[in-house]
């Protein structure tokens, strides 16, 4: 057979949509060699169109403001961006830095260029990036504080810049009397740490993993799963035991945690709609080659949910407003989309280099419609992660008014 089949991405998930079904053709010669006959013995049906969720408009201005980010960044080299309906799972937006030019990919120079490209082009960092999630991971520390009672709005500690206990780690500022609010705002390390030393790392994954993180999105393209930080991760793959000092780094989102930027899309659409995960998907239907008609549509999965209390909801949804609204470095980014922002920026550590810039958010706090997460390979700063993100919201919010 010398038929083009999919070999990758949405042309190898959906190649049995798209390649239809080969016909057999009958040729009858004379002993001269001439066609005296030709016929169909089993007709071929072509194949039919796949539609994608993914939004023209909305998918340019990710990979534009992705590039300008990180090319305004001396330290930073790539990074990705994914937006997804956080009502349905539909993915809008999927991007990754740096790329490469498809129309010259059959090129056996610019391919191999690619392959020695140090920054790895090929690499879908949306898709196959594991990243630690740094302060993103705190909304989901929270939650799980607040569901088992360990904390609620009254919940104080008093940061001094140090954690005054195990191996004394240190927070990013010096923030007083900190509560629930105020810690999501500033992102207090110190607040954190004490529910990680309280509670331990494992009742708090099993929100997390229920809400996505280190689960499988349900995307039809390849996809890494990532590492959930815990005792259980440590003992499967003989590494150091895990010691008490741990659950304080994986409850600021540091330790062993590693995570797609799709995944993060999928937790944080998970707290913000209310508790339900979603499976994340790229198809939205399929039609007939000819007349467009629909033959199918992708039918909304639920792969999860977590129950919460609204007061609890709520609590989240407010103070991940005022991490966009009060804190001017994430502000200024936000203030042409046009409605209310959440989110949560991040900073995570990587060894030997810069530390990498999260920001995964949402708009509209009253009924959020879009879930945007980027991170920014030794970004340094997180809020420089949350300017990408406002231009998608600021272009999606424009297109649909």
């Amino acid at each position: 057979m010398d038929c083009f089949v999919g070999i990758s991405g949405c042309e190898y998930a959906f190649e049995s949509i798209l390649h239809g079904q080969d016909g057999k053709m009958v040729i009858k010669y004379d002993d001269n060699g001439n066609i005296v006959e030709k016929y169909y013995e089993t007709e071929p049906i072509s194949g039919n169109d796949v539609y994608l969720t993914i939004d023209i408009d909305i998918q340019i201005t990710a990979e534009d403001a992705l590039k300008s980010s990180i090319d305004g960044i001396d330290s930073a080299n790539a990074g990705a961006i994914t937006a997804i309906d956080p009502n349905t799972g539909a993915v809008l937006a999927i991007a990754s830095y740096p790329t490469y030019d498809l129309t010259q990919y059959s090129n056996e120079e610019y391919y191999n260029s690619l392959l020695e490209d140090e920054n790895t082009p090929m690499l879908n960092r949306a898709l196959q990036g594991v990243y630690a999630p740094g302060s993103t991971y705190k909304i989901g520390v929270s939650l799980a504080a607040l569901e088992l009672g360990d904390v609620n709005t009254e919940t104080q500690c008093t940061c001094t810049g140090r954690y005054d206990a195990l191996h004394r780690p240190s927070c990013n500022g010096v923030h007083g009397a900190v509560d629930i609010y105020t810690a999501i705002q500033e992102s207090c390390n110190i607040f954190f740490y004490s529910i990680g030393e309280r509670l331990s790392i494992e009742p708090i994954t099993q929100f997390t993993q229920k809400l996505g993180l280190g689960a499988k999105t349900g995307i039809e393209l390849s996809e890494r799963v990532g590492t959930v930080a815990g005792p259980e991760f440590r003992k499967e793959n003989k590494l150091e035991a895990w010691a008490q000092g741990d659950d304080l780094s994986a409850a600021i989102g540091q330790a062993d945690h590693g995570y797609t930027p799709l995944q993060l899309s999928v937790y944080m659409s998970s707290i913000v709609n209310g508790g339900t995960r979603y499976s994340a998907h790229i198809l939205d239907s399929v039609r007939h080659f000819y007349t467009k008609d629909i033959i199918s549509s992708y039918e909304v999965s639920v792969a999860d949910r977590v129950s919460f209390t609204s007061e609890n909801h709520r609590i989240l949804i407010d103070s991940m407003g005022r991490v966009v609204s009060e804190n001017n470095e994430v502000k200024r980014y936000f203030k042409n989309v046009g409605v209310s922002v959440g989110g949560k920026t991040g900073t995570a550590e990587v060894n030997g280099q810069e530390d990498n810039a999260l920001f995964c958010g949402f708009a509209q706090l009253e009924a959020p419609k879009i879930v945007v997460t980027c991170i920014i390979e030794e970004g340094v700063h997180g809020y420089y992660a949350s300017e990408p993100a406002a231009k998608v919201m600021e272009k999606y919010f424009e297109k649909y008014k």
